[in-house]
């Protein structure tokens, strides 16, 4: 059974999240900066790479689902766990290192780009809240700029 195109498509993904963290982090830290522009590039990064990642993962369970295939099994909502323990015996050792190591990898990446997720959206809740104290701060609870008793 070979897996190596499984192997070249969950490197692929990884390297692309990989990317999507870097991204995600400089997006933090526009945030934190109210730096704007590249808050703009990097949603503009992210939205660039989204559907990259997304065909990835299609082709993950496109491949996933020939392996099984070839075992005579169709069951394409399995998960990588079960999937690897239905071909362990098909696979070299190395081959299931790889493929266990390089899910982990992504178990890992997924994990912290959630992370990273939930502290941005926190930061533009705070800030948002901070903006709307602001205002009500200056204009009073009616928020009204113009009088229109002009």
């Amino acid at each position: 059974m070979k897996t190596e195109n499984l192997q070249n498509v969950l490197t692929e993904l990884y390297k692309k999240l990989s990317t999507l963290k870097e991204i995600a982090q400089k997006k933090q830290r526009a945030l934190i900066e109210r730096n704007l522009k590249n808050l703009e590039e990097g949603i503009n990064a992210e939205s660039n790479l989204l559907p990259i990642i997304t065909q990835l993962e299609n082709a993950r369970q496109k491949e996933m689902f020939a392996l099984l295939a070839d075992l005579g099994l169709n069951n394409p909502k399995v998960k990588f766990s079960e999937f690897l323990e239905i071909i362990s015996s098909e696979i070299t050792d190395d081959e299931k290192k790889y493929l266990s190591k390089i899910n982990l990898k992504i178990k890992n990446f997924v994990t912290e780009l959630a992370r990273l997720n939930s502290q941005n959206l926190f930061l533009i809740k705070h800030s948002q809240k901070f903006i709307d104290d602001m205002i009500i701060a200056l204009l009073g609870k009616e928020k009204k700029i113009l009088d229109r008793r002009v």
